[in-house]
């Protein structure tokens, strides 16, 4: 077994990930040194297996022919430092035996497909509030400045790399949404209301402003929430997303 930094990833190593796995965007961000993750191998040159975790969320993303017990020698190992997640559709489970007994096993929901125009959704903008860009000095105000901060390794690669927009009462924020990760044409999207603004339709204009911003870029956006996120489904939909559903299992 092989640990190895983004640097040393050859293209017959990335060839053996498939784009069409859950959440993929993220592991091939973590091969391009895009987000901070770990990598793993048996042979860097002629790769029968590779294994790629992504910090931020702590999900596996696996593939090829793995020797029995390396996956679940992996899980214990990674236990300790936080979180340890895989994701995988329903009819591809031919790696779940080499896993340990699951300590959670739910659905979850993603899209990178997105239909209806988003510009209806960015107004009416409510009396009293304002919509702002994302900067230097608004990034370290932000609910998830430490979240996007350790993904890409500093806040000034997050700046650098992803954009986003604010809905403010005067100087106080309301709603965040950030596109952050990206790989292909696709970049991943979150967002956060203050608890005492939710349930007013914030979320669903901040969001609005950043897909906008990210199609005039040339981007497709990506959501991703666990099925039991109501609202994160809801709004979702209401953005114009088609969700699909795949099984993630959990180790901690």
């Amino acid at each position: 077994m092989i640990q190895l930094e983004s640097n040393q990833v050859t293209d017959n190593l990335r060839k053996l990930f498939r784009p069409q796995t859950p959440a993929s965007l993220r592991c091939f961000a973590v091969l391009a040194g895009d987000m901070v993750g770990k990598i793993w191998t048996d042979d860097i040159q002629n790769p029968t297996w590779g294994l790629v975790q992504e910090l931020t969320f702590g999900t596996f993303h696996p593939d090829g022919q793995f020797p029995q017990g390396v996956l679940a020698q992996l899980v214990e190992e990674r236990r300790p430092f936080g979180e340890v997640l895989y994701g995988f559709w329903a009819d591809d489970d031919g790696l779940t035996s080499h896993f340990p007994p699951t300590m959670y096993d739910g659905l979850v929901w993603e899209s990178d497909i997105r239909t209806g125009d988003i510009t209806r959704l960015m107004t009416p903008i409510p009396d009293g509030f304002t919509v702002k860009m994302v900067d230097a000095e608004l990034f370290t105000r932000i609910q998830d400045y430490q979240f996007y901060s350790e993904m890409f390794g500093s806040s000034e690669l997050a700046l650098q790399k992803g954009f986003g927009y604010c809905l403010m009462q005067g100087d106080e924020i309301v709603c965040e949404a950030f596109a952050g990760i990206s790989h292909n044409g696709v970049i991943e999207m979150g967002v956060n209301t203050r608890e005492a603004y939710a349930k007013r339709g914030f979320a669903t204009i901040t969001c609005a402003y950043v897909i906008h911003e990210a199609e005039k870029r040339g981007y497709r956006t990506y959501w991703n929430c666990a099925t039991q996120n109501i609202a994160s489904t809801a709004l979702a939909r209401k953005l114009g997303y088609d969700l699909k559903q795949y099984r993630l299992f959990g180790w901690w």
